[in-house]
């Protein structure tokens, strides 16, 4: 008699995206570990990289909620999959990070090859989203990558200099913030 496998799809994966929402890296251990038990076919990365409702992954919510921890776990043992996965509006674990302002999440995620030129359906990308929430840090982390000339003091130098020295920020900007830096000069 053969036993048929359950596809990962419809394997219930929603406890270890609300652990890592919450910051619970003990109990998504244990759920993963649950679940290959259950499911000894599917692999622990297969099950951290499986998107739910929506389209989230635990990354998604681990980034979204500053839980580093918990992104260096999924990090390490997803090996890149879905470091750059979006969800149903287009948006990935660096857009969520950028609007929540986690500059520490971002780095690690700048560092395990995140795509910084994805926009979501909105067409942002994870800069604008990070400008427009008025999160320098995660800004400035982003712009690093995109500028490496960038040095850590862009945006004092930016705010003392004027409008001439800020183009390379400013061109990223959110249309509310080029205005406002057009009206300050």
């Amino acid at each position: 008699m053969t036993q048929t496998q359950t596809p990962l799809a419809e394997i219930d994966t929603n406890e270890i995206v609300l652990c890592a929402r919450y910051g619970e890296l003990p109990e998504l251990k244990e759920e993963v570990a649950r679940l290959q038990h259950e499911y000894p076919h599917v692999s622990a990365a297969a099950l951290l990289a499986q998107p739910v409702a929506g389209g989230n992954t635990p990354l998604h919510m681990a980034a979204a909620n500053g839980h580093k921890d918990i992104v260096e776990y999924l990090l390490q043992h997803i090996a890149g999959v879905s470091v750059n996965t979006q969800n149903e509006q287009g948006n990935t674990p660096m857009h969520w990070c950028a609007v929540n302002g986690h500059d520490e999440i971002a780095k690690l995620l700048i560092a395990a090859a995140a795509d910084l030129t994805l926009v979501n359906h909105a067409g942002r990308t994870a800069l604008y989203e990070a400008q427009a929430a008025q999160h320098e840090k995660v800004a400035v982390e982003l712009l690093k990558v995109m500028d490496p000339d960038l040095d850590e003091d862009a945006e004092d130098d930016t705010a003392k200099a004027g409008p001439s020295s800020s183009s390379a920020s400013a061109s990223a900007a959110p249309p509310a913030a080029k205005s406002a830096a057009a009206k300050s000069t």
